[in-house]
């Protein structure tokens, strides 16, 4: 998944694959040998001068390095790219994404993914705790992501996010904004000013 392909709420696949020649997960999962992949092992071998010298390779200049958090990509996730003018949250699964992309996983994934997309907590990133690249654009850094005060898991926001990732509707979307406003206990008059911004 690349940047320019993460849209709010969902993204635009670009047909595009990695391979992944992973080195395993001691007692889960078996190292990838590119034996079983003739394909991938001639292609590779094209490369052997570099692969063969590398620092962070595997058990076999084929395989990557041991990732802790191999098993994370499989998960229910939330992605995101650093430089946007706009918040740009999508979920995906089974996904691996590429460049400046951040992902997280964890337990409520659908309402986290309602308040980051939401107008109340963009005007909190703009006004309190988000950073500049300098030209115009937000830096929507982990780090920051997670100073975001965040309101107790909401089933209803969670159903609302879980039909808007299936198919955007604008619609749905004012729906959660208002929605998070109310979680948020602002005023009438505070939640006019965030919604109408």
């Amino acid at each position: 998944m690349r940047g320019r392909d993460i849209k709010r709420y969902g993204y635009n696949w670009a047909n595009l694959w990695i391979i992944n020649t992973h080195n395993g997960i001691k007692g889960k999962l078996p190292r990838i040998d590119v034996n079983e992949y003739p394909a991938i092992k001639a292609h590779l071998d094209q490369y052997w001068d570099t692969i063969s010298k590398r620092a962070d390779k595997g058990d076999t200049p084929y395989n990557l390095r041991n990732c802790a958090y191999m098993e994370d990509f499989s998960k229910q996730q939330i992605i995101w790219i650093e430089l946007s003018d706009e918040p740009k949250f999508a979920l995906v699964e089974n996904i691996t994404s590429l460049n400046t992309i951040f992902f997280m996983t964890g337990e409520h994934i659908l309402h986290v993914l309602g308040l980051l997309n939401s107008k109340l907590i963009t005007w909190y990133f703009h006004h309190c705790i988000g950073t500049t690249s300098g030209v115009g654009t937000n830096r929507w850094l982990k780090y920051t992501i997670e100073q975001i005060p965040m309101v107790t898991a909401n089933r209803e926001l969670e159903l609302m996010v879980s039909s808007i990732s299936k198919h955007y509707k604008i619609d749905v979307n004012i729906a959660i904004d208002n929605f998070v406003c109310k979680l948020y206990t602002l005023t009438e008059k505070e939640k006019h000013f965030i919604i109408n911004q």
